[in-house]
């Protein structure tokens, strides 16, 4: 599951970080060179920091979206226990009738989840989507 995710959204997350990695000026990589720093070091102690809105963004958006994933799950996965909850959910509605307690619950812990990420990247989430917007 994990690289059948991986191969579904990365180019999601290429779209998603482009326009923040094109807003870092590269004066920045240049002064770290002239600073003595190694490619690797400038990369991860003065690029990486300066993109932590658009990682943040990106993260919490393949979270929302890998949460919900459906379709790879029921063609993958064969046994029900490793299901997530998204296709733990549709389970619960059967040509027999619906299992409304089991339906709600799942969907109250899914939505929680999915809330609290929201909430705790709420703000780099807004920050994040917005470089590129305005030239």
């Amino acid at each position: 599951m994990i690289l059948a995710d991986t191969a579904l959204f990365l180019p999601f997350v290429v779209l998603v970080l482009f326009p923040v990695v094109a807003g870092i000026p590269r004066e920045i990589e240049e002064a770290a060179a002239m600073d003595g720093a190694p490619p690797a070091t400038a990369f991860l102690r003065i690029i990486v920091p300066l993109m932590h809105n658009g990682i943040a963004t990106a993260a919490s958006l393949i979270f929302i979206l890998a949460w919900g994933e459906f379709l790879y799950v029921i063609s993958i996965l064969r046994s029900p226990d490793t299901y997530p909850i998204s296709a733990l959910i549709s389970q619960q509605i059967s040509a027999y009738g619906t299992s409304w307690s089991g339906l709600m619950a799942l969907a109250v812990v899914g939505s929680t989840s999915i809330l609290v990420v929201f909430v705790v990247t709420k703000r780099r989430l807004a920050a994040g989507l917005s470089p590129g917007t305005v030239k």
